[in-house]
């Protein structure tokens, strides 16, 4: 598993690292076209208000807790990175449909179990399959409206776009 660690919000490195895997994992799709890579948006449900009723302290142990828990449920192959703010992406190779969303309900279930002072977390997850035609941005702009569906049916749900 790769870990691109950003806590610092340096969103230049992310695009920089970002566009070079992406271009390398797209060229690789597409000369071997039978591999599947599916692209993952989640972030934490209500995290404005953990931050706001709980602190800034509680807020950042939320997200390194939630980080700490993807770590060690991801596969080696798979890319997991910090988006921005409470926003996280992972990006699974080589992976069936099925197996990619038991993967996500298992983080889901896995960031559920997390409590930080009291207050159970949950995530919203969106979920998408690389097409060949897929350029970075609409990879994003696909798995940030599955993620928008999400949370749109209330949160601490999983939709595939």
């Amino acid at each position: 598993m790769f870990w691109l660690r950003l806590w610092h919000s340096n969103r230049n490195i992310f695009d920089t690292w970002h566009i070079s895997l992406f271009t390398s994992y797209h060229s690789f799709f597409h000369t071997f076209p039978v591999f599947k890579y599916y692209f993952v948006m989640f972030d934490l449900d209500k995290f404005k208000r953990i931050n706001d009723e709980l602190g800034h302290v509680d807020g950042d142990n939320a997200l390194r807790r939630l980080s700490q828990v993807t770590k060690d449920i991801v596969r080696k192959a798979d890319v997991f990175a910090r988006f921005g703010g409470d926003e996280f992406v992972l990006l699974l190779p080589n992976i069936s449909e099925q197996n990619a969303l038991n993967l996500v309900e298992k983080v889901r279930e896995g960031i559920n179990a997390i409590v930080i002072s009291e207050v159970s977390l949950s995530s919203s997850f969106g979920v998408t399959l690389m097409q060949q035609s897929d350029t970075l941005e609409t990879l994003i702009q696909r798995a940030d409206r599955a993620l928008y569906a999400s949370k749109e049916k209330g949160g601490n749900t999983i939709t595939l776009k």
